[in-house]
């Protein structure tokens, strides 16, 4: 056996340093997914206070109020989507290092999955507030501005008929955004470690 076939994920030394590097580039992005998020967070509060103010004014003897509501709820969605836009290339940076350092060391490629993003469940769920949360403003933020489009432009709608009717169309766009996130999510995870996407996967059974 050559010394190169004897070497560990321990003891390759020129590894174990790109390991490191690797983890405290991923610990930087996971730094910068944390601060958008609170970033996030706080704007998102600001506005649905805003709109909660507004909601509460708005009433069948007073549908002025209506004509605020669709352009201020279009502010706040393009903020929450360029801040989950951040978000998202953060998420994507991550995997891009671990699928970079998985390519250059395939010998010890189980290792640098466990070292860096742990059993895959625990992995998914760690992530699962910064990714999720956002698309629920995302679908408050369209369910407010359809709201305000349909009470101010049937006028013989109710305002319970607009929030159903809101609702329902406001479902279609935010289900196939969910859909398009997860199986996205789901094809970067299989193209950085090829393994199955359960808890403590066997990569021997992947082949």
């Amino acid at each position: 056996m050559t010394t190169e076939e004897k070497l560990t994920p321990i003891t390759d030394k020129i590894y174990r340093d790109v390991l490191f590097k690797t983890l405290e580039r991923i610990h930087h992005e996971d730094t910068l997914i944390n601060q958008r998020f609170g970033w996030l967070l706080t704007s998102q509060t600001i506005f649905c206070a805003l709109i909660g103010v507004l909601f509460q004014k708005l009433n069948e003897q007073n549908p002025i109020t209506v004509i605020w509501i669709a352009p201020i709820a279009l502010i706040p969605l393009a903020t929450c989507l360029i801040n989950y836009t951040s978000i998202l290339a953060a998420v994507i940076a991550i995997y891009n290092f671990c699928k970079r350092l998985d390519g250059d060391y395939k010998q010890y490629s189980e290792y640098s999955r466990e070292m860096i993003l742990g059993p895959t469940v625990t992995h998914l769920m760690g992530q699962a507030s910064p990714i999720f949360i956002p698309l629920g403003f995302v679908a408050i933020w369209i369910f407010a501005f359809l709201f305000a489009i349909i009470y101010g432009a049937i006028h013989s709608v109710t305002i319970t008929g607009a929030i159903v009717l809101a609702v329902v169309i406001a479902f279609i766009p935010a289900s196939l955004l969910l859909l398009g996130l997860v199986g996205s999510l789901m094809f970067l995870w299989k193209r950085t470690f090829p393994y199955p996407l359960y808890w403590n996967s066997d990569p021997a059974q992947s082949q």
